[in-house]
Order: structure tokens, then C-alpha cells, then sequence
């Protein structure tokens, strides 16, 4: 339940921040104003692009310590788990780097 609200008031956050980026200022012409709308666009991308860097790097470290964890004691931790996470860590990393059209 607290993770919904969290999420909810992050998307109100980036929704507002978008929507006073894009009304905040004087336009004279229907080109500033889409010049402005791709703008907070390049802005919404290098986000996303940063979380799915941060994301990668977390599976990635987290399925290396989980390979250590089973090194250790391969009863309690399973191999499987790690490989997943060092997979899923890697293409989340290789998915930011793709080039992203607008």
C-alpha cells in the first residue's frame, strides 16, 4: 500500500513538473512551443535511461553477491537465483544504452 502511494506521488510530481515546463513560458509561435514539448521529452529520456542504468547496476551487484552467498553455502542460496539477476542486470544496462527515438 505504501509503495502505490509513493508512485502516485512521484508520477503527480513529474506530471506537474511537465505540465508547468511546457506552460510556464510566453510562446509567439507553434515552434518554440513544440521546441519546448521535446525538450521536457530529452529531459523524461535521460531519466529513464539513468533508472534503467541504476536498475542494471543493482541486479547486476546483487546477483554477484548472491554467486558469493552460494560459493559459500550452496544449500541456502541457489545458483539460479544469481544467474538471473547478473542476465536481467546485464540487458537492463544494455537497454539503456540503445539508442531512443523521440
Amino acid at each position: 500500500m505504501k509503495s502505490k502511494q509513493i508512485i502516485f506521488s512521484l508520477f503527480t510530481i513529474i506530471c506537474f513538473s511537465v505540465s508547468v515546463t511546457v506552460f510556464a513560458a510566453q510562446f509567439e509561435t507553434i515552434g518554440q512551443t513544440s521546441t519546448n514539448l521535446i525538450d521536457v521529452a530529452f529531459g523524461v529520456k535521460m531519466i529513464v535511461r539513468t533508472m534503467f542504468i541504476i536498475a542494471g547496476s543493482a541486479f547486476f551487484m546483487g546477483g554477484l553477491y548472491h554467486y558469493i552467498k552460494h560459493r559459500q553455502n550452496s544449500v541456502e542460496y541457489r545458483i539460479s537465483t544469481a544467474i538471473v539477476l547478473v542476465v536481467l542486470g546485464v540487458c537492463l544496462i544494455i537497454i539503456s544504452f540503445l539508442p531512443m527515438t523521440m
